[in-house]
């Protein structure tokens, strides 16, 4: 995918697009589906994360980055992946739109750097969100039916369901997807990660990751895509602000004696409905380790439900978690960032209670 070198804004970059897509699909001969790839962060410096030292990989086009990052394919061939970039500074969210593929391409590039660059992290949309998209397309478009959807459960998973609780992975095609996914979410206890919605001239896939692929490009899709972008972003900014707000700082305190330092720490809080028990406790330390978190120092009470541990993730942040049966305090302990805390989040919702609740403990407590 490549654009002109002109001055655009995110309305003209679009604009660009669709009278231009028949050629822009020619020239790229895979003839690669359009993706928006969102991303939340905090940094205004996130584009110097894509920067390739010695290389001009990066030139401006107005508001948009194109960004040109380098990888080697599953047939051993040299390829860029192109990406076209957007950054909306008053909702802390980039748009990276790209015609590369996501597993091949994706995958080898922007996706590592999103993994491991403290406050940047994909535009996650939990679980229980899949079924407010739906009510809003079906709100516009009654003729919306799911063609498509991927859905998992993990072997750790303490979500209900009424048949085996195991770990498994399903994907499913049909005109009667909406009724099938509930039917899986009930009796399988899964959780959607890929919804793909069909209706007159608009085909659009949405992935729990915050990647959204075009499957027709044109001004209805693009439409819609937005609308639902504006949705999910809304909900997941409050979740983002609370995690920003959890905090480990040091003040000095002057007494007669001496100078004291006295710590300072907002830590937050996860409420649960589902009940924790000893068994529980132990298996999520263990498949944490999976998630990318590693506990440290993990102690459980045998009584009435205690742990606590210190984890650490990939990206090098520092916490304590202290947990009881309905309750998981994190307490930041050095380079913690937002996405830290919004990942452990995720795991809890998609693992253990797509209700939890994560708010700072002094908006829970005064």
């Amino acid at each position: 995918m490549k654009i002109p070198p002109e001055e655009y804004d995110l309305d003209s970059f679009i604009q660009y697009v669709l009278f231009h897509w028949d050629e822009i699909r020619d020239e790229d001969k895979s003839r690669e589906e359009l993706k928006a790839i969102c991303v939340l962060t905090s940094r205004s410096d996130w584009i110097e994360n894509f920067l390739i030292r010695g290389e001009k990989n990066v030139k401006q086009f107005g508001r948009i980055f194109e960004i040109t990052l380098p990888y080697i394919d599953r047939f051993e061939t040299q390829k860029d992946a192109v990406y076209y970039a957007y950054h909306d500074y008053a909702r802390n969210l980039v748009t990276l739109f790209t015609t590369t593929d996501l597993t091949d391409g994706f995958g080898k590039t922007a996706d590592k750097i999103i993994r491991k660059t403290p406050n940047i992290w994909n535009l996650w949309i939990r679980p229980t969100f899949f079924d407010k998209i739906e009510n809003l397309v079906l709100a516009k478009h009654p003729e919306e039916q799911i063609s498509y959807f991927s859905a998992n459960r993990k072997s750790f998973s303490l979500i209900p369901c009424q048949i085996r609780p195991t770990d498994r992975s399903i994907q499913y095609r049909g005109k009667d997807g909406s009724e099938t996914l509930r039917e899986f979410q009930h009796y399988y206890g899964v959780f959607p990660t890929v919804v793909e919605y069909i209706m007159n001239d608009i085909v659009l896939r949405v992935n729990a990751e915050g990647v959204f692929t075009l499957k027709t490009v044109n001004r209805e899709t693009f439409d819609l895509f937005q609308e639902l972008l504006y949705e999910i972003v809304s909900e997941t900014l409050d979740l983002m602000k609370t995690a920003e707000e959890l905090t480990f700082s040091s003040e000095k305190l002057e007494t007669e004696r001496k100078v004291l330092t006295i710590p300072c720490i907002e830590p937050g809080e996860i409420q649960m409905e589902t009940k924790l028990t000893m068994e529980d406790a132990k298996a999520m330390l263990r498949f944490m380790e999976k998630e990318g978190f590693s506990a440290i120092d993990a102690m459980i009470d045998e009584g009435s439900l205690f742990l606590s541990a210190t984890v650490t993730d990939r990206k090098g942040s520092v916490f304590d978690i202290s947990a009881s049966e309905s309750r998981i305090t994190l307490i930041p302990k050095y380079r913690t960032s937002f996405d830290s805390f919004l990942r452990f989040f995720e795991f809890i919702t998609e693992n253990i209670d797509q209700m939890a609740t994560f708010r700072k403990f002094s908006d829970v407590y005064g």
